[in-house]
């Protein structure tokens, strides 16, 4: 069966949508692991300080 030219762009659209939601969220973890990844050696390097280990 022919698809027609509209729903062809219409699938290509769709995709597209859920190609950037599904980046989307990846970046969002990304940059929650970095952020947690800071606040560790932010915490360690408070400790270091206070002589704490």
């Amino acid at each position: 069966m022919e698809s027609s030219y509209a729903t062809v762009i219409k699938r290509e659209k769709k995709k597209e949508k859920k190609r950037k939601r599904s980046n989307n969220r990846a970046q969002k973890e990304e940059k929650k692991k970095k952020k947690k990844k800071k606040k560790k050696m932010e915490e360690r390097r408070r400790n270091e300080r206070s002589g704490v280990e």
